[in-house]
């Protein structure tokens, strides 16, 4: 078994793949992530297990214990929901593999080299997406789907053309791509600030005009790719990656109190305020700066606008088949189905409840839905304060992990408002990662919480 272990590779190394290869190859990307689980599972010594972490296996073992048995689907050779994956997205898999995932990725800890590595992956993953971006918005083809060589085993499959004014890339839907932004913007801006915390260090101790140009390098790639991300985002019009994009700004900028992040802060702030308010020539000047589709996205922040108005239908209907079935729930693949017929809508206008808490209720009942809720609010707790509690002798390297849990914490924000994560395995696999780095981290620290 100790031979075994040694041909393995380095599970970091799976995980780089997966990002790498995430805009252009689902399958091989997933594939990655999963090689990095079964790898990090095999190659790790379970004497070293933390409490903590036998806590979260037990909750989650219990949890998916009790999806399976609320399952509604018939299983036949496999869950039947997942014949309408793309018009009913979450579905019992899709839990089980989050499950899945962060468990054996948050079992082995990652040292701060394996995270800059899987933090630098994420941002170049970000290069092959604004270039489809790019394509997308300025050159008018016809929306398909390339795949090669085959479909159902593509190395390479990129959508082209979501067909609306906002832009998707290589997501196929608009708030898809708003999520990665967000994900990769907060280990991004994570990963900025540490460079930024470490440049006395570089100076005082490794002054050698190669490492002061190496430094340099790194902080205008890590801008080149903020840019990047930061148009995409504006151009996929996806308002609660939006929000959550400020928040993770107003937070780093409070937390590092650097004066560049303070400048972009109020920046961005001022000019999003001044652009849907009215203040003469200036918001006239702002508005022609601000992509369009941004543009059209922040006049109808308002709660009255058409599609938050049908959320609101999607979220009374939720609650409403939570209060009939509190307990229990209608059973995973219900819900969606259920409110179409309510709501006397066509088939799938509703795919999900557009929120994963009210999702849960109403599919499995409200006390696996707290149960749900009490284990990441721990797992968050627990990464939370391993990085408060850490010594600023690290020279800033907390911030990278901390752009990690920012992260999570973005993903779980927006999933109040979308499920974007779950009608892709891949952003699925991501938001673990985010989730488990900061986890596996604090459990690797001898102080335990319990």
């Amino acid at each position: 078994m100790k031979k075994f272990r040694l041909i393995l590779p380095n599970s970091c190394i799976l995980l780089v793949l997966g990002n790498l290869l995430l805009p252009i190859s689902p399958y091989f990307c997933i594939g990655f992530y999963i090689a990095a689980c079964f790898v990090s599972g095999l190659r790790f010594n379970y004497n070293f297990l933390k409490k903590e972490y036998f806590l979260t296996v037990f909750c989650f073992i219990v949890l998916a214990l009790w999806l399976i048995v609320r399952t509604n689907n018939s299983w036949g050779l496999g869950i039947h929901s997942l014949t309408d994956i793309h018009r009913y997205p979450v579905t019992l898999f899709d839990y089980l593999l989050f499950i899945l995932v962060f468990l054996f990725l948050s079992i082995k800890p990652f040292t701060t080299s394996e995270i800059k590595a899987i933090s630098w992956s994420l941002l170049f993953s970000s290069f092959p997406i604004f270039v489809a971006a790019i394509v997308e918005k300025y050159v008018e083809l016809p929306e398909r789907n390339f795949f090669y060589p085959h479909e159902y085993f593509a190395i390479i499959k990129i959508s082209i053309g979501y067909g609306g004014a906002r832009i998707a890339s290589v997501f196929e839907n608009p708030n898809w791509l708003g999520f990665y932004c967000v994900l990769a913007l907060s280990v991004a801006f994570g990963l900025l600030i540490q460079k930024l915390k470490n440049k006395d260090y570089i100076k005082s101790k490794l002054s050698t005009e190669f490492n002061l140009t190496k430094w340099s390098l790194k902080i205008l790639f890590i801008i080149i790719f903020l840019a990047l991300l930061l148009v995409m985002l504006a151009w996929s019009g996806a308002k609660n990656a939006l929000v959550a994009f400020l928040i993770i700004l107003i937070y780093f900028t409070v937390v590092s109190q650097l004066k560049a992040l303070r400048f972009l802060g109020f920046l961005l702030c001022s000019s999003l305020l001044i652009s849907v308010l009215n203040f003469g020539f200036i918001t006239t000047l702002i508005r022609k700066i601000i992509p369009q589709e941004l543009w059209n996205r922040l006049i109808n922040l308002s709660l009255t606008n058409n599609s938050f108005s049908v959320r609101v239908e999607y979220y009374k209907c939720a609650v409403e088949l939570t209060q009939e079935k509190p307990w229990l729930g209608w059973g995973i693949g219900t819900m969606a189905q259920e409110c179409e017929n309510r709501l006397e809508l066509a088939p799938y206008r509703v795919n999900h409840a557009h929120n994963i808490f009210l999702q849960l209720a109403a599919e499995i009942g409200i006390p696996f839905t707290l149960v749900f809720s009490g284990i990441i609010a721990f797992i968050i707790y627990v990464s939370a304060k391993n990085i408060f509690d850490q010594n600023c002798s690290d020279r800033g390297d907390n911030y990278i992990v901390m752009g990690f849990l920012l992260a999570a914490i973005s993903g779980l924000i927006m999933s109040c408002f979308a499920l974007a994560m779950y009608h892709s395995y891949r952003l699925l696999c991501l938001f673990c990662l985010c989730l488990a780095i900061p986890y596996a981290k604090a459990l690797s620290d001898h102080r335990t919480l319990l």
